[in-house]
């Protein structure tokens, strides 16, 4: 999970995971926006497991929202070095 994946370092940072074959998630707070950038990792990754949420994480609301949408889609959000 990238927050603020849609671009700059975020978005390069995706591209990077990606590379590796993760499982990117990233988010952003605009539908066309952040579904450029999902098509933008994959072509720049050659990975196809890069997926979008969407929030405003300026809003607490919108904060919790993504975490439950997160939680619905993904059994869990794995914390370890892509190369163990």
């Amino acid at each position: 999970m990238i927050t603020g994946g849609t671009g700059g370092i975020g978005k390069q940072t995706a591209i990077g995971l990606a590379k590796l074959g993760v499982h990117v998630v990233v988010s952003g707070r605009d539908a066309e926006r952040g579904e450029a950038a999902v098509r933008d990792i994959q072509e720049a990754s050659g990975h196809q497991q890069v997926k979008l949420l969407l929030a405003d994480l300026s809003l607490l609301s919108e904060t919790q929202r993504l975490i439950d949408a997160f939680l619905s889609r993904f059994s869990r959000l794995p914390i370890r070095s892509p190369h163990r």
